[in-house]
């Protein structure tokens, strides 16, 4: 993306933080064998076999020490122009299983997705890849033994294909956590939709999606779908959903009504999706029924600009957005029924790319561990460099402590780690 326009939209990724987990005070193993501590991205290098999974432990102040590359035999996908119209614009890019023994990351550039084994130190065994059932997949959900893959058609540098992008489920083979030979189950959306995330809601029974710019005009929408048991999906009542008009009222009037991503309370008694409207520097709340439909609540102001990819703290009191154009990090304090959002602190992560002098990356995709203490931020390169300014070191993962009373922010002492190779744009954040 070129965020250094001011009308980029934004879809604050679609995420859902996993239930907590109790980390050690460094990383590493905890008592079960299982990793925990530990942080995955992607180099996201576009060339044949290029990908990798690059791995990180992360100690009690919050500083990361690299633990291996880990390749997924498969292609990312570059985007030299930072265009706007979607090729890295995704989230939920790397997730894991519940049990913490399988990883699952997209090669978005070859159609496959690689599964590895994790072993008990957070460092990754022989990957298997798999087909995933349509061209450039982009996000995943597990729920139970069915994987939902959303793949978004987009192709390097921002160009739309003519295969049309769907969402596809397949079954886990328990033994290898392989995908099973054909999709179960696939939703194709019309050619030229750019579709981002897909994101389960806390009990599993429904995916929510985002076409944040359709026809690389229309307006951006919400997708919602019931996931069954075996993995078959339906698109849910009032799905596309176009956002609520009164976002684009007052200060954000005229603002192109794009939509990039939302994050989901991990609490099922409080069924609220927050949803980010970038260039109209909102963040909307909407309320899910059981079945998927979605009712709009509310909208507030955010500082940030640009706010492409959000995230709810575990234990669901404080919500966190990523602003690409403003290169910071804003928060807000999430009220006890979760319907309401009130932003209490932005901090800063790189360069204001809106009058940068040095260009050090755009804060991307961002990810709260499941301790809820820890919060990490991708800031890939952006090659798209305004007259007079010089290129910065960019491709770089930062580190957050999280205050456990207010959710303030304060950067690691050694943020941030630099990603490579030089060549690369990272994509995809998991913390576990």
């Amino acid at each position: 993306m070129n965020y250094n326009r001011q009308w980029k939209i934004a879809i604050a990724a679609l995420a859902l933080v996993p239930a907590a987990i109790l980390a050690t005070g460094c990383g590493g193993d905890n008592s079960s064998g299982r990793p925990v501590g530990i942080v995955y991205t992607e180099n996201n290098v576009a060339a044949p076999n290029g990908n990798a999974v690059l791995a990180f432990r992360r100690d009690a102040s919050g500083n990361l020490t690299s633990i291996g590359t880990f390749p997924t035999s498969g292609a990312g996908l570059g985007n030299s122009l930072l265009t706007p119209n979607g090729t890295l614009d995704t989230d939920r890019e790397i997730i894991i299983n519940p049990q913490r023994t399988r990883l699952y990351a997209v090669n978005q550039g070859s159609d496959t997705i690689a599964v590895f084994p994790i072993h008990s130190d957070g460092t990754l065994g022989t990957q298997t890849t798999y087909s995933s059932g349509g061209h450039a997949p982009v996000s995943l959900a597990l729920v139970g033994n069915v994987l939902t893959v959303l793949n978004s058609s987009m192709g390097p540098d921002d160009t739309v294909s003519t295969i049309p992008p769907n969402y596809s489920t397949f079954t886990i083979n328990p033994a290898n956590g392989g995908l099973s030979a054909a999709a179960v189950s696939t939703i194709a959306l019309p050619v030229g939709q750019t579709p981002s995330v897909a994101l389960p809601s806390p009990d599993g029974t429904l995916i929510f999606g985002a076409d944040f710019r359709p026809q690389q005009t229309n307006p951006g929408v919400l997708r919602s779908f019931q996931l069954s048991s075996n993995g078959t999906l339906t698109q849910s009542p009032g799905s596309p959903l176009p956002l609520d008009a009164s976002i684009f009222t007052g200060a954000s009037a005229g603002a192109p009504p794009f939509v990039l991503g939302s994050a989901i309370n991990p609490d099922p008694s409080k069924p609220y999706l927050y949803v980010s409207s970038p260039l109209a520097k909102k963040i909307a709340v909407y309320r899910y029924a059981t079945n998927g439909m979605l009712t709009f609540v509310a909208s507030v102001a955010n500082s940030g600009a640009a706010a492409c990819w959000l995230r709810v703290s575990p234990n669901g009191e404080f919500l966190y957005s990523s602003n690409a154009a403003s290169g910071d990090v804003s928060e807000f304090t999430i009220s006890s029924d979760g319907a309401t959002v009130t932003q209490a602190q932005a901090v800063n992560v790189s360069s204001d790319l809106l009058s940068p002098a040095t260009i050090n990356g755009n804060p991307w995709q961002i990810d709260v561990d499941p301790s809820g203490q820890f919060l990490f931020v991708l800031t890939p390169r952006d090659f798209n460099l305004p007259a007079g300014t010089t290129l910065g070191p960019g491709n770089t993962l930062h580190s957050f402590t999280i205050n456990q009373t207010n959710g303030n922010l304060t950067q690691a002492p050694t943020s941030p780690v630099t990603l490579g190779p030089a060549g690369g744009q990272p994509q995809g954040l998991l913390a576990i």
